[in-house]
């Protein structure tokens, strides 16, 4: 049986089939840009869904929790693979080996937990803060030098997500004034304004 011939149609229904993705509607439009470049890009694609919904019984529940909850204990694993023993060693056939990895666990926890209490760690963390939103602000008005613009690549593969998020939130406050303060130094004069409407008003 191939897999087209699992696809229901109007004459051949799987009615012991459950679907995860319950029937989607929605419109799309697509938009062509004639000038595009490095911030404009060519084609615009707006897809717009009245409901995405998705069904799942207790089994398909609990084993995507089970997946999650894999997830979460490899991604804790792995800040303490480079102490890891190597491949092929086990705890009954090296034991101290395996007593080292779990004692330099425990010892880098407690090292980082006195790190972030430490004023370097303060110190690194304003100058960064300071940094980036210096570096944003600047990129985002079109005034970043090739250094402001490094600097920022090289902090966002630095920082955390939830970092990146909380400095960005400060510089969009700077740059809305910034940019208030550049529409006023642009803004015409009264003068200026009544010669453009009525010039019988300019000298």
């Amino acid at each position: 049986m191939g897999f087209s011939e699992f696809t229901p149609t109007s004459t051949n229904l799987h009615r012991n089939h459950q679907y995860l993705l319950r029937p989607v509607s929605g419109t799309g439009k697509v938009k062509l840009n004639k000038k595009f470049g490095e911030r404009i890009p060519k084609t615009d694609v707006t897809l717009l869904f009245d409901e995405i919904a998705f069904g799942l019984d207790d089994h398909q529940y609990r084993d995507c929790i089970l997946m999650l909850d894999l997830f979460h204990s490899n991604l804790k694993k792995q800040k303490y693979l480079k102490y890891h023993p190597e491949k092929g060693k086990t705890a009954k056939t090296h034991p101290r080996e395996y007593f080292q990895f779990a004692a330099n666990a425990v010892l880098s926890e407690i090292h980082e937990k006195k790190y972030k209490w430490s004023w370097d760690h303060f110190r690194t963390r304003r100058d960064q803060r300071v940094c980036y939103i210096e570096c944003y602000v600047a990129s985002k008005l079109n005034e970043a030098s090739s250094e402001q613009t490094q600097e920022l690549e090289k902090l966002e593969r630095i920082l955390s997500f939830e970092d990146i998020r909380f400095y960005r939130s400060i510089a969009k406050g700077k740059l809305k004034k910034k940019k208030a303060k550049i529409g006023i130094k642009h803004k015409p004069g009264f003068l200026f304004c009544a010669h453009r409407i009525n010039p019988i008003f300019s000298f």
